[in-house]
């Protein structure tokens, strides 16, 4: 069995074990995209990337839209100092999907599909879409290389090209580790996308 672990307040955690219902993320990674293209025409460069889209609840969140969980109940229950947060235990089902964003494999598949899915895609366009969207390619490529160090939001984006704009294996969960600054430590954040992958939430 797999479980991962979500904070959240304890009256919110009250409410998913008595309604067995839990919400995802409301930030909308397709509007972000949209944004995101919209700015990159104005600007042509790789500078001031805008990070969330207007009406947006937040800023872009890392992993884009879903439910972020950790890997152990004792950092999940670190990471919030504040009182009143508490861990909701998420039971898998066995036949759940996992995409490892760290995964060397997984990294040189990404890169492969900026290089030939993407860029085949892109040149596909007409002449004013092509120019804007080859400069978020280049900034998916910069952002992969750079293990999305300066910009983690781009984990989002490129989570959204591989499940909706060179359509892969949609997976229920995705995983990658960031530097939390406010922990001063990498941490690995987990992200699942399928409600339905949820076999018990406890």
């Amino acid at each position: 069995m797999v479980f991962y672990y979500h904070s959240t307040r304890s009256n919110i955690k009250q409410k998913i074990l008595k309604s067995q219902k839990i919400k995802f993320s409301n930030f909308k990674t397709t509007k972000y995209v949209e944004w995101l293209l919209s700015k990159l025409v104005e600007k042509d460069e790789l500078k001031d990337v805008p990070t969330s889209y207007p009406g947006s609840p937040s800023n872009a969140r890392f992993m884009g839209e879903g439910l972020y969980c950790l890997e152990s109940f004792e950092e999940a229950e670190q990471y919030y100092s504040q009182d009143g947060y508490e861990v909701v235990t998420l039971e898998m089902k066995n036949d759940f999907s996992l995409y490892k964003m760290d995964d060397k494999k997984n990294k040189l598949e990404i890169l492969r599909t900026l290089h030939n899915d993407l860029s085949e895609f892109v040149e596909s366009m007409d002449e004013e879409s092509r120019k804007v969207w080859r400069v978020l390619l280049e900034l998916l490529k910069q952002s992969l290389y750079e293990d999305y160090k300066n910009r983690p939001e781009m984990v989002g984006v490129m989570i959204h090209v591989l499940r909706e704009v060179i359509p892969k294996e949609k997976y229920d969960v995705y995983s990658k580790s960031f530097y939390v600054k406010m922990k001063s430590q990498y941490m690995t954040y987990v992200l699942i996308r399928n409600k339905n992958a949820i076999l018990k939430k406890n």
